[in-house]
Parts: C-alpha cells; structure tokens; sequence
C-alpha cells in the first residue's frame, strides 16, 4: 500500500461476478427453497441467462479449500437447507461487506466492521458458505476456466490473466509491487482481504490487486486481514492501495515532505537500518501495520545490503573512470545526482523508493556519510 494505483477497467466484469454470486445466493436463501429441490437441473432452470454447459460444470466442481473439497452443489444443498433466519443473516453479511468497501470508496468512514464469515455461528454453514463463494474465484476465476461476461470492454472471457493485464494498463506508472516497492516479476493477485475469512469479496474489484510473491507468503501477509475490528473504523489505520494509500508517486515530483513520509536509516552494530517513519500519527500507526503485515523493514534491510555495496561500486567506477581524487563535495553532489536518478525510478524500479532515501541520507546522516567517505579514502 506505499502506491496508490487505480481499479482497472474490467471493474465491470468483477461487478457481474460478484452480483452472480448475489444471484447464486438469493436464489439459494430464498424462503420457499429446501435442500431436497436443489439439484442440477434445478441451478440451470434459475439461472437462464448463462450457459447451461457452464453451469453444469460450475455445479460438479469442488471447492479448492484444504480438508473440505466438497463438489459445488453439496454446498448449495446446504445452504438451502438452512433456517430462514440464517439465510437472512446470509444475505445480510454479503450486502454489507459489498457496501462497506462501496462507502469507504465514496468517502464515507466505515463506522462498523467487516462481517466475513462472524455473524453466522454454525461452522458447518461457513464452510458451505466460503466453499461457494471462494469458488467463484479459485479455480473459476482462473485462465482454464474463466467467465463469457456478457460486456464490452476488457474482454469476452475474462479471467485472472485478462485482470492483470488490465491492471497493468490502468497502471502504467507503477509495475513494481504496491506493497513492498519490490519486483513483480513473479506476482500473485492477491486477496486485500483473505477470502477464507471474506469470501463475500472474493471476486469484489476494491479487493483484488497484483502484488508479489514475496508479501503474499505466509510468514508474510498469508491470510491475515489488514483490519483493526474493535476500532470505529475498522480500516482507518491500515493503508489499502484502491481505498487508503501512502501516496501517488506518480503525481510527486520530489520526495514528499518528511512529516508526510520518510525512511530514516540507522547505524547499528556495523549494519545499516532502515526505518518508515512520518510525523503525522496516523500515517505513523499505517506504516507501523503494513511493517508488521508484509515484513517491510526486514526485507528491505536485505535490499539495504546489496544497495549499500551497489553504491560502494559507483564510487569505485567513479574513482576509476573521472576523478581519482574526490573531495567531500565532489562525493556529496555525486550521491545527489544518483539519490534524483533512484527518485526518477519510484513505481518503475523495484525498491526506488528505498534506494532514493539512502542515497538522499548518505548526504545528511554523518554516520552514513563518513563511511562513505572512509570508503572513498581507502579506495585511493
């Protein structure tokens, strides 16, 4: 959530999946419905607007979850055979975690939590529930699979790949991992909200973004949710790159003002630290959350090392190649020309952001610089 970067065009497409969710739901939730109705034929009969090979094939899939595996219409049969006061409490939660994302998007403060799976008790009905819904996107949103959306625009057969492809364009300025700042050479499309626990927003457009492998390993951000439930708003101190980002880089000529956002480095015993900082609390509270979410500050500090002898093989070319003698001001306007050259690369270059505030540092910081300009004096 360090970028901000825009919601694609195919938002559309993630739209008609998620009200076909809302169909497969209320058809199912509906009062006059039991689980003895409920089979193949009856799932093609209530929804004539899709391919009858489709649905069929929808129906005989199982889920992918880990320990449940269960073919698509045994959850269907389930839900259906449900009271009508959980089908309600159903229906309720999907509206209102789709709302909840709408309001916070419009400007409205989400004075209340997401619901996810909480408000249904009985936990053989959220696993029938998360077992439908997840499969809406894994495996049906998958490249094998995919949706005939019935709208212009991205494309006929949407799927997963058609979504990153579309991402991309919609974010032409940042191809690096919104999260980390890192490569996105190996990306996953990730969850905002783990659908194991959301799966009412498994396919929602505000919760769905390309990030890196990387952060979406379990020792990482997995599956835990970027929420602070028992606070008024539960989303107000965690960033989100749709809904609450850091910053729009792109729009940012130069770094931004330090009581907005800096990374400040320290030196302790013999390694270089990185630090997100800002002055402002709540921005300081954001930052704090995404560090302990993601493990920002751990995997930069590995980036920071192999930065630091990067910059040590600079001076040397330099030394080698223009100026065998560099004095203190000669070093501190050759680490300003390449702290803008690193800054010209934020959204494009992975960890320019971080490489843009050490090579910036390197000129303030005295213990930065002295060993700096003990290296350059040893190169002699």
């Amino acid at each position: 959530m360090l970028y901000k970067v825009n919601v694609p065009l195919c938002r559309e497409h993630l739209v008609w999946i998620v009200d076909l969710q809302r169909q497969f739901l209320s058809k199912l939730c509906d009062s006059t419905v039991t689980a003895r109705i409920v089979d193949e034929d009856w799932v093609v009969a209530q929804m004539p607007h899709l391919e009858e090979k489709w649905v069929r094939s929808f129906c005989r899939g199982k889920d992918k979850i880990s320990r449940v595996g269960r073919p698509l219409i045994g959850h269907m049969q389930f839900i259906a055979g449900v009271d009508l006061p959980m089908k309600e409490v159903i229906i309720d939660s999907f509206e209102h975690d789709i709302q909840l994302l709408i309001d916070i998007e419009q400007g409205n403060p989400a004075a209340h939590p997401l619901h996810g799976l909480a408000k249904i008790g009985d936990a053989a009905v959220r696993e029938a529930v998360r077992g439908l819904l997840e499969t809406f996107y894994n495996p049906q949103f998958y490249a094998n699979h995919g949706y005939n959306v019935p709208l212009g625009g991205a494309a006929g057969h949407f799927h997963k790949d058609v979504f990153r492809r579309e991402f991309d364009v919609a974010n032409p300025d940042v191809v690096v991992c919104p999260l980390c700042d890192g490569p996105r050479n190996t990306e996953q499309v990730d969850h905002i909200y783990p659908k194991s626990l959301y799966p009412f927003l498994s396919c929602h457009p505000l919760n769905l973004v390309p990030i890196c492998f990387q952060c979406n390993k379990l020792d990482a951000k997995g599956d835990k949710p970027p929420l602070n439930n028992d606070d008024i708003d539960p989303t107000e101190k965690w960033l989100h790159p749709y809904l609450r980002p850091l910053l729009d880089w792109a729009q940012t000529e130069d770094l931004p003002a330090k009581d907005l956002f800096s990374t400040e480095f320290s030196r302790i015993n013999d390694e270089t630290l990185p630090y997100l900082v800002s002055q402002d609390p709540l921005i300081a509270e954001q930052l704090k959350n995404l560090d302990n979410l993601v493990k920002l500050t751990r995997e930069w500090k590995k980036v920071l090392a192999i930065t630091i002898r990067e910059q040590q093989r600079n001076i040397r070319r330099f030394k080698h190649r223009q100026a065998p003698y560099i004095d203190e001001d000669l070093l501190r306007s050759k680490l300003q020309e390449w702290a803008e050259d690193r800054r010209r690369g934020i959204g494009i270059d992975p960890h320019a952001i971080l490489h843009s505030y050490y090579y910036a540092a390197t000129q303030d910081v005295a213990a930065l610089f002295e060993e700096i300009w003990l290296y350059s004096e040893h190169m002699s």
